[in-house]
């Protein structure tokens, strides 16, 4: 077995502690949330959690087909992408959304060529959280030359184990802002998550757990 396709079995332990470190650091300047934007945390960490939850499936299931055929699925851009639509469908379908619900959102990029992040936010708050996820991308292409370099070079479970430590940087955020900077807001006791549907909150199962379920189901 090669050392690439030994990473490939643990890329979710490993990337989820190099981003929660790294968040961890950033969290040391001052940040721009406020009270209003508690709910606005809550939402994305919510969706964050749904977003691990159904790429660990995704990632489940890749492991199961290398499995059965030996060999790893390589990242192709098509494969890719519809995983990231489908993904991002069934988080829609959890309605994953606080009690005190915003319309506040987030879109951002890590670029090809310099690995530069291209961010548009409804909040500073939230863009914040948009700017964290895309450093945890940011830092993997700035490995490489270029971006299709450092995509080609990895195979699809690892790049989806990305995705998952991009979105543990919001729950890290919802943590450390109720702990700190916004532990005395007075709306902290009504806005908690709530979802129908799949639950997210929680610990998550273990990716061999997840392997199982996954080989029944194509039985």
């Amino acid at each position: 077995m090669s050392k690439r396709r030994k990473l490939c079995l643990y890329p979710l332990v490993l990337l989820i502690i190099v981003a929660s470190v790294t968040w961890s650091f950033c969290l040391a300047y001052a940040t721009s949330c406020t009270c209003k934007d508690i709910c606005s945390i809550e939402n994305v960490a919510t969706e964050a959690r749904a977003a691990q939850w159904e790429y660990q499936i995704q990632i489940a299931r890749l492991q199961s087909e290398d499995y059965d055929s030996f060999m790893s699925t390589w990242y192709t851009p098509g494969r890719y992408e519809e995983i990231q639509m489908d993904v991002q469908k069934r988080i829609n379908s959890h309605s994953a959304r606080s009690e005190c619900s915003t319309l506040d959102s987030v879109a951002a990029t890590t670029n090809g060529g310099d690995c530069s992040i291209t961010t548009e936010a409804t909040t500073a708050c939230i863009k914040e959280y948009g700017m964290a996820h895309e450093r945890v991308h940011q830092r993997a292409c700035q490995s490489f030359s270029h971006i299709l370099t450092y995509q080609m070079s990895y195979s699809l479970a690892d790049m989806l184990a990305e995705e998952i430590a991009g979105y543990q940087t919001a729950i890290d955020m919802e943590r450390w802002m109720k702990n700190g900077p916004l532990k005395d807001c007075c709306c902290l006791n009504r806005c908690t998550s709530t979802t129908n549907g799949t639950p997210v909150t929680g610990a998550l199962p273990k990716i061999s757990t997840l392997q199982q379920i996954v080989r029944n189901l194509v039985r």
